[in-house]
């Protein structure tokens, strides 16, 4: 018991004043810009291109959190982010590129991504994983607020 205590005394110095107020922080539907890298394909050729989108924090959390239940690599992390910006890359390059017609290789800036985990990670919702991924690489799992928040946001209401 006292050497439960004393961890718990250990946790509170580690963690308190540290990390911003989850209240302070954005959310929901507040917006965010993700910049990453990709591969144009305009009347066949292929062009090297930035681009940009803007999602909500939501959005960015629903495509995550679901492959979090599981501890998961950064690599998975980043995997399952780019998909779900490739449903609107098109779009997000459209403007640079008038003709494009298809675009692949999305790579997401490490500022944008580290961005997003530390986000998540001062909300509550995300927490480093016990076990080493590829290359020795951090993973990350849902912690319990996590896996609640993911529930109200994914779960199917029903119709009045």
């Amino acid at each position: 018991r006292k050497q439960v205590d004393e961890l718990r005394k250990e946790l509170e110095q580690m963690t308190s004043g540290r990390a911003p107020k989850p209240e302070m922080l954005a959310r929901g539907s507040d917006l965010t810009n993700i910049a990453y890298n990709c591969n144009v394909y305009v009347k066949g050729n292929c062009i090297v291109t930035q681009a940009k989108t803007v999602m909500s924090w939501d959005t960015i959390f629903a495509a995550l959190a679901p492959t979090m239940m599981n501890e998961v690599s950064e690599d998975q992390m980043r995997a399952t982010l780019a998909a779900r910006i490739g449903d609107n890359a098109l779009k997000d390059v459209a403007e640079q590129h008038k003709q494009a017609h298809a675009v692949r290789d999305i790579v997401i800036s490490p500022v944008s991504f580290n961005t997003i985990k530390m986000h998540f990670r001062a909300m509550g919702y995300i927490r480093k994983g016990v076990s080493v991924g590829p290359g020795n690489q951090l993973t990350w799992q849902l912690t319990p607020q996590g896996d609640q928040y993911m529930m109200g946001l994914l779960a199917v209401r029903r119709q009045p």
